[in-house]
This record gives structure tokens, C-alpha cells and sequence, in this order.
């Protein structure tokens, strides 16, 4: 697969192996510590490429055949597992953040309809705003269903944009809800009543949301 492709993310990984972003990060940060892969490039661009000690080697020809499909299997079909399965090291909180690289080189990904991109893409922009609020809140949003009353959506909305500022496309990705939607029902409600505050002014496309400071504390 790295022959053909030449790099592997995040979001390749991912499909190929059926895994969820963190633990594709996890596995691509010890094969690359593992000095099996090398980084190209940080945050939403990092990609790896086969460690160039190995192109040459046994371990490089059973990761490039041809009829293996599975790159996650291969890789642990020699000997590799352990790197794939030994405890995280220290360090591995402030990079778990960095889980948005699969955003980039999607051209990659050429077994898969761009329409399934685009919602992988949205489950990990999702997972990545989770994995950064503080626990209670991750929890409540995590059970914030699609049923949820009116009430409970506004209170969520909230509570996020006390956390920080937040457009209203990172709002309606997180609480898993139509854009349009939820500008109309909510945003503009919670402006007029003064629950909410825009950083920016009424026509800039960078607009961002903040609860104002009463509900805020």
C-alpha cells in the first residue's frame, strides 16, 4: 500500500483498519518511533512514509506486497505488534490532540466515495473538539441525543461556548445537527436573549460565538 501511495495518514489507516482517530494516531506515532515510518509534515498535513532504511530490506517487501490488502494486519503479522500494544509513553496527551491530520491528502483515499470522506472527516473533527472539553462536558454531549428537547439543546449550546468560542459549523458538528438548523432554532434565538455574544462583526465569515459573561459563570 505505501509502494502505491507513497504516505499513509490518519484517516487511511483509520479505514483500512477499522480503527477510531485516536488509536490510528497511537499506532502511526510508535511505528514511527519504532523507526519503521517517517513524519512528513505537522498538524492537519502530517502524513509517514516507509522509513527510507527500510525500502531495501525483507520487513520493506512484506509491507509493500502486493496481495496483502490489510496494512494494519501486515503489520502486525511480522512481529510488529508489540510497538503497536506496549503503553503509551508520557508524552502521548498533548499529541492524542493533534488528531486532525487525516483532513489532508484525502486525494489518497481512493477507494472510498468522496461523499464517506466527508463524513469521516466530520466524525474526526467531532472526536477531536471531544477529546479537548473538559470530562463533564464531554459527557453530557456525548448523551445529548437526537431527540434531546429544545431546552437541553440550548443548555448544551451554552455550555459549550462558555468553554470557548465556537462557529457554528464547530457547533453543529459537535451536538451532530444541521447548520441552518441550528442557526435559525437556536443561534439567533439565544443572540436576541442575550445568552450568547458574536467575537466578530454580524458579517464576517470567521464568526464565532460566546456565551456572555452572566452565563458564562
Amino acid at each position: 500500500m505505501l509502494r502505491k501511495a507513497g504516505s499513509i495518514n490518519n484517516l487511511i489507516y483509520r479505514v483500512t483498519n477499522d480503527v477510531d482517530t485516536l488509536t490510528a494516531s497511537q499506532h502511526l506515532r510508535r511505528l514511527r518511533d519504532a523507526g519503521l515510518l517517517e513524519q512528513q509534515g505537522k498538524g492537519s498535513a502530517t502524513c509517514y512514509t516507509l522509513a527510507s532504511g527500510l525500502v531495501d530490506n525483507d520487513l520493506s517487501r512484506e509491507l509493500t506486497e502486493p496481495e496483502k490488502s490489510n496494512l494494519g494486519s501486515h503489520f502486525l503479522d511480522n512481529g510488529l505488534s508489540r510497538e503497536l500494544t506496549k503503553p503509551e509513553s508520557s508524552n502521548l496527551g498533548s499529541d492524542s490532540l493533534d488528531n486532525n491530520q487525516h483532513q489532508e491528502h484525502k486525494q489518497l483515499v481512493i477507494n472510498l466515495p468522496l461523499e464517506e470522506q466527508k463524513d469521516h472527516s466530520q466524525t474526526d473533527e467531532r472526536q477531536n473538539y471531544l477529546v479537548q472539553m473538559p470530562e463533564q462536558l464531554r459527557t453530557k454531549i456525548q448523551k445529548l441525543g437526537r431527540r434531546s428537547n429544545h431546552d437541553q439543546v440550548k443548555t448544551a449550546i451554552i455550555e459549550l461556548c462558555s468553554w470557548k468560542s465556537l462557529s457554528s459549523s464547530a457547533i453543529a458538528t459537535i451536538l451532530d445537527r444541521n447548520q441552518d438548523y441550528l442557526q435559525t432554532q437556536y443561534l439567533t434565538p439565544l443572540l436576541r436573549l442575550g445568552k450568547l455574544k458574536q467575537e466578530k462583526p454580524s458579517n464576517s465569515p470567521q464568526q464565532a460565538y460566546r456565551a456572555t459573561q452572566a452565563n458564562a459563570d
